[in-house]
């Protein structure tokens, strides 16, 4: 008997209520078959109770310009396969309940726009890789349990315009390279307890940064944000 037979048994003898659920599972997964369309050049499927894993096989896909997949319930983590995609220009996986570290391999998108990762139970560092990816303007990576110093290589990121790192774990202060992000109008460090920001530092990013519009930190002595 084959392997395929015997798991169709072993279904069959299960309460109905349980089978309707996994089959309903089976059902809300994202298809590793997507792979297997080459022409493919946006995937938006957010907001659809998706379950499972992103599939490696994604990373098949050399037209692809966006891939949305915000707001399900997701599991697993980012493929550090997706740095394949060189034409990648949107990538969207902020709510979520993706877990691992964020890849360093999306470093190597030189298209990349926009990466939303955020609300999501991650680990790890910011990825210092992100910084050649010169065209990025959207750095959205707030509640995802994220560590240690700001890498300074993001100051790199000269047409950056949001960059969102609150509610993280993140220390230090921040880089002066940042006096370099000339594009930037939105900045939201808050609630990172050990990143501290002296007023005079406070100062300089005003007056460095011609566009900020919003400037949301939290210094250790302060109740509220700048």
């Amino acid at each position: 008997e084959s392997d395929g037979a015997s798991l169709v048994g072993s279904a069959s003898e299960l309460p109905p209520s349980l089978r309707k659920r996994l089959e309903r599972e089976r059902r809300n997964a994202i298809s590793a078959q997507l792979g297997m369309l080459p022409a493919l050049e946006e995937l938006e499927l957010d907001t659809n109770e998706l379950r499972g894993r992103i599939p490696d096989t994604l990373s098949g896909l050399p037209r692809l310009r966006r891939l949305a997949l915000a707001r399900n319930q997701l599991t697993g983590p980012i493929p550090h396969t997706l740095g394949r995609c060189a034409g990648l220009r949107e990538l969207h996986v902020h709510a979520n309940r993706l877990t691992g570290i964020i890849p360093k391999a999306l470093g190597r998108c030189p298209e990349l726009r926009e990466l939303r990762a955020g609300h999501n139970p991650l680990s790890g560092l910011v990825p210092s890789q992100l910084g050649r990816c010169e065209h990025l303007r959207e750095l959205t990576l707030e509640h995802a349990m994220l560590e240690s110093a700001l890498p300074e290589d993001l100051g790199c990121l000269t047409a950056l315009e949001t960059l969102l790192l609150s509610n993280n774990a993140l220390a230090g202060s921040i880089p002066d390279l940042y006096d370099h992000m000339v594009s930037l109008r939105t900045l939201e460090l808050h609630s990172n307890m050990d990143l501290f920001v002296p007023e005079d530092r406070v100062l300089q990013l005003r007056r460095k940064l011609p566009f900020l519009q919003v400037l949301q930190l939290e210094r250790p002595e302060d109740d509220g944000e700048l």
